[in-house]
């Protein structure tokens, strides 16, 4: 009988089961393999932040769905001081348990370095890294500081898609900054972009993933595809916009078991003020209808 050639990782040993080896391996050992798959997950899932700000005004929406139980995509934000908010998304390159502990390793250098100037907190988290990871791993990131008294914004990209920022007057406007990847060139020199806001606005931002899925035609999702939901749901809470999104990138675009990368969104709304005054009516869920979805998509709206 011909042998499956598979290849499962023990995180625990740093070390490859061929498939010899893993064929001599008794279900008890799997299921602690699996266990510990599932407990880095949930650890890698806590660093993940969860908690807005409310007494600024901004709003603040994410949806996060990894590719494998260990995905390599990252997000957060940092209270710089009463008024500056910096707020970063990130992408490590490949899957599995190397790229989720460079992902935690992020998450914590984010903490020590965001600064109130996009540019230095690039170039601190690049110094850091070219020191620090002596493999083939990346991070692609893009990280904006937002001045909530004034409305203004600084970002900066470190080989990161475009971004969008959604004016309330109905344009959109596409986000970038020359910089090459975290972790690369200890060279590599950060330029700032500023930008200033206004209620309404909605900065969209996301990891390669999203724009990155192919169709059942072999096409890209793309930034078009992104730009047309996001203008589509201009009236729908932002919270229920980012679960649309996503929605249908998988369920309506994504050829079956096709996904290929983590998908993760954020989206921030600027608000007349602080986020806590925002009452109202809890905004109706979309109707998706009787679509079918992969098995391994969840949907929780915000979360």
């Amino acid at each position: 009988m011909r042998r499956l050639a598979v290849i499962a990782e023990r995180p625990e040993a740093g070390m490859l089961l061929d498939a010899e080896e893993l064929n001599s391996v008794d279900a008890g050992k799997l299921a602690a393999i699996q266990e510990e798959l599932v407990l880095a997950a949930r650890l890698q899932e806590s660093i993940l932040p969860t908690e807005f700000p409310t007494d600024l005004p901004l709003a603040l929406a994410h949806k996060y769905q990894p590719f494998a139980k260990i995905g390599g995509d990252f997000y957060g934000w940092e209270r710089l001081d009463r008024s500056h908010l910096g707020i970063v998304i990130a992408d490590v390159s490949g899957h599995g348990p190397a790229a989720a502990l460079v992902t935690a390793m992020f998450s914590v250098a984010f903490a020590n370095y965001a600064s109130a100037s996009p540019a230095a907190t690039m170039s601190a988290l690049n110094h850091d890294f070219c020191e620090s990871i002596h493999t083939d791993h990346y991070i692609t990131a893009f990280y904006a500081v937002i001045d909530t008294d004034t409305k203004e914004m600084g970002y900066c990209s470190a080989g990161h898609p475009k971004q969008l920022l959604f004016r309330a007057s109905g344009e959109c406007e596409e986000l970038t900054s020359d910089g090459f990847f975290i972790g690369t060139l200890p060279s590599t020199v950060y330029r700032e972009e500023r930008t200033t806001l206004a209620a309404g606005d909605r900065l969209v931002l996301c990891t390669g993933g999203i724009l990155e899925v192919e169709g059942r035609d072999g096409k890209q999702f793309g930034r078009g595809n992104l730009r047309r939901i996001v203008e589509a749901g201009r009236k729908l809470d932002i919270a229920l916009l980012s679960e649309s999104v996503i929605y249908e990138v998988v369920v309506d675009y994504m050829a079956a078991d096709n996904a290929a990368d983590d998908l993760t969104l954020l989206i921030a709304e600027i608000l007349e003020g602080p986020a806590s005054d925002v009452t109202g009516a809890a905004p109706t869920q979309p109707d998706y209808g009787p679509r079918s979805r992969p098995p391994w998509f969840h949907s929780s709206a915000g979360a």
